[in-house]
């Protein structure tokens, strides 16, 4: 067996060409994600309803987001109780439209005092439409 010979002062080994080689397209990758998420535009959800009776109203979601084509996105409605908001109905979603449409009973919604929708959007985090108060519903 030959024993090996020191390296060179200033040459990289093997193990560090191979580690770079890996390393360079994930920080290449890291570096490009946020900027992608950031050409897109802030996203904007939206809430409206309306009383159908004494007992249902209509509720719509819409989803914008320019430079984004599929607007697909779950979301929560919360109601707006005692001391903080309260997630009333869980994982909900707009189709690729960026639409929600759907019947609100007042058994479950006529708790709280106002209503809202609120969504965790990839690339941007939280967003929450304006509240709406059930006194605007069932006026």
């Amino acid at each position: 067996m030959m024993p090996e010979k020191p390296r060179e002062r200033g040459a990289l080994s093997r193990r560090t060409i191979v580690h770079a080689a890996w390393i360079a397209p994930v920080i290449a990758f890291s570096a490009a994600a946020p900027a992608a998420a950031a050409s897109l535009g802030t996203p904007e959800l939206t809430l409206s309803a309306f009383a159908l009776d004494a007992n249902y109203a209509w509720g719509t979601v819409t989803l914008s987001r320019p430079g984004t084509a599929d607007l697909t996105q779950t979301f929560d409605f919360q109601g707006d109780g005692a001391s903080a908001w309260e997630t009333i109905y869980t994982g909900q979603s707009t189709n690729s439209s960026g639409y929600y449409a759907s019947t609100l009973p007042r058994s479950v919604i006529g708790a709280y005092t106002q209503l809202r929708a609120v969504a965790s959007v990839t690339g941007y985090g939280p967003v929450s439409s304006a509240p709406v108060a059930l006194s605007d519903i069932w006026a």
